[in-house]
């Protein structure tokens, strides 16, 4: 039977089966990605923009209707270069479109040739070759076979030949890795979409998959040959669903400088934004100061592609933002981190990730409110932990205490859903610790691994380690505590008149204690001194570090002292991350360390 008015209901039909040609595929698709990073999560991206939000959409009769509610809900999930490239190709037809009820094939190949330059404007440097390529030349066929022909069925099955010779192009355009030819994960994601989106006409066999293209297309890279991850300029995939009055000209001019990949999709005044950059918390400060921010995504483009192509144990080291570890040495482990979240004015920062601790002390200083922190929730640690779960042999997981935090429950949780789906050994340990004792305890874990220990022996290990790992912070004043109602406005007051500065520490259990109070800094230092010379006669120190809010003289200046007393170096000296300077405030030094034998 003829089709030659394309109304919402059936235009939203075709999309699904496109949506779910891609879920099939979704693991080629992570196999081929290799641009602009080799993150291998084209598929993923796909599934999420496409999948995740197909099921929200309001059906309506309306072609154009149907068409506005699918553009909504498909920026605001799209993810990756490939999703938000997607999601501008939706909200082009949606601005191009008219109140019509329903399409005809000249009427819908016009559409898809207005909204072409809709997805090339929202880019910042189009590369051919790549899913735009695509998608043009998809439209300049529809353009000449409309004129031919009235039905949908044999319009979109004929532009799909062109489709599939644009993708064979793309292994020519885009020599996206040395000494091998492959075609673009998004251009294949993209002709699997309309390949897709054509079955669902084909009243022959209207039920089927939809077939695959043939292998020849994919020329897939050769078995053992080695994928360099050492080369990405850019470091972290940021994505912001955002709301702002900026045109999106101005918010490419302030944007394009901080990184690479820019895409900016969406219209009407809400957007979703794509770059590569070093500094996602520059990119999230200047959009909290330029519109409202809705939510908020940062992905590691580098563990990922590390963890993809360049894994150093079968074992991943999780932890979470709490823990201060240098970032060399993070890299060097593969240590993955799960930040918390710094909620602020409405708006939620990941610790370590999208927030600077120069933002977060500017924070700290409003005088309307002060920031808070959250646990991240049980599906972004599922979602990470299924991630590592397909590359690894096992996962062991240090936590922050869980006397301060619901962040072990919350893994807890996940864990126990990652076990069952993957039957895999997956660990939960309750460091009982923060900061840089936290810290610590998960490099003494990578460090186990890298030896080739297994799981259950580094566990075992560090459950007696956990008896022999401390930290000792001397606060510099307790103007926060008293501000978030840690302690009562009157104690703050009276600590602030009498310049009390209280060290405080963690028990046995995980809970805050009070480890000793003096009335000035070299009070303070001559306290933390004095603990590492009880340590010492005690059985020694194996290893301790430094760190601080705002003090980085002060904390030098106590390495120094206390590598003289234990007789060798920190093994690092760094700034706290910002759920503990809410806690600590500005000023606050800490001494961590691993001792020979308990201090219980």
């Amino acid at each position: 039977m003829k089709i030659n008015k394309l109304d919402g209901p059936l235009f939203f039909s075709a999309a699904k089966r496109g949506a779910e040609a891609i879920f099939r595929h979704r693991e080629t698709l992570n196999t081929l990605n290799f641009f602009p990073v080799p993150d291998s999560d084209t598929g993923n991206n796909l599934t999420v923009t496409l999948n995740g939000t197909l099921g929200a959409v309001e059906v309506n009769p309306s072609f154009s209707q149907t068409l506005a509610s699918m553009a909504e809900h498909i920026v605001r999930s799209a993810r990756g270069n490939s999703g938000l490239i997607l999601a501008q190709f939706f909200q082009g037809l949606h601005e191009v479109s008219t109140e019509a009820a329903h399409v005809s094939t000249r009427d819908f190949s016009h559409l898809v040739s207005r909204a072409v330059p809709a997805v090339y404007e929202a880019l910042e440097d189009p590369v051919e070759g790549t899913m735009i390529t695509l998608i043009r030349e998809w439209g300049e066929a529809l353009q000449t076979l409309s004129h031919r022909m009235d039905d949908f069925r044999l319009l979109l099955s004929s532009a799909l030949v062109q489709a599939k010779n644009s993708l064979e192009k793309t292994k020519e355009l885009l020599h996206s890795l040395k000494g091998g030819k492959s075609v673009d994960a998004g251009a294949l994601g993209f002709y699997l979409f309309l390949e897709g989106m054509a079955t669902a006409f084909d009243e022959t066999d209207a039920e089927a998959e939809a077939p695959f293209p043939d292998i020849s297309l994919m020329d897939t890279i050769p078995e053992g040959k080695e994928i360099l991850t050492d080369n990405i300029p850019y470091r972290y995939c940021t994505e912001v669903y955002f709301s702002s009055r900026e045109k999106p000209e101005n918010l490419h001019t302030l944007l394009g400088p901080k990184g690479d990949s820019l895409i900016i999709a969406g219209g009407e005044k809400r957007y979703r934004v794509h770059v590569h950059t070093n500094a996602p918390w520059e990119i999230m400060g200047i959009l909290n100061e330029k519109g409202t921010v809705f939510s908020h995504k940062v992905d590691d483009m580098q563990r990922e592609a590390d963890v993809n192509h360049r894994r150093k144990a079968e074992v991943a080291i999780v932890t979470d933002s709490a823990a201060d570890i240098p970032p060399e040495l993070a890299d060097f482990y593969q240590i993955h981190m799960i930040p918390l979240n710094i909620l602020f004015k409405g708006v939620s920062f990941q610790d370590k990730v999208s927030l600077s601790p120069e933002q977060l002390y500017s924070f700290m200083e409003s005088p309307a409110e002060l920031p808070s922190s959250s646990q991240p929730s049980v599906e972004t640690i599922r979602q990470r932990l299924a991630f590592l779960a397909r590359h690894y042999k096992g996962i062991l997981i240090l936590t922050v205490a869980k006397e301060l935090s619901g962040t072990y429950n919350a893994f807890l949780t996940a864990a126990a859903e990652i076990r069952k789906e993957f039957s895999l050994p997956v660990r939960v340990l309750d460091t009982r610790l923060n900061s840089g004792a936290q810290g610590l305890m998960v490099l003494r874990a990578a460090e186990e691994i890298a030896r080739g220990h297994s799981l259950e022996e580094t566990e075992s290990l560090l459950q007696k380690d956990i008896g022999k790992t401390r930290i000792i912070v001397a606060l510099d004043n307790l103007k926060t505590m008293a501000r978030g109602g840690r302690i009562s406005p009157l104690k703050g007051l009276a600590a602030r008149l009498l310049h009390l500065r209280p060290l405080v520490t963690l028990d046995p259990q995980g809970k805050g204690a009070l480890a000793g109070k003096t009335f000035s800094r070299k009070g303070s230092e001559k306290v933390l001194l004095k603990i590492a010379r009880q340590a010492m006669e005690q059985g020694g120190i194996e290893e301790f570090a430094v760190v601080h809010s705002r003090a980085e003289k002060r904390a030098q200046k106590l390495e120094n002292k206390l590598a003289a007393v234990i007789g060798s170096p920190a093994l690092f000296t760094m700034e706290i991350s910002s759920v503990v300077a809410l806690n600590a405030g500005l000023g606050a030094v800490a001494f961590c360390y691993r001792a020979a034998s308990p201090y219980r």
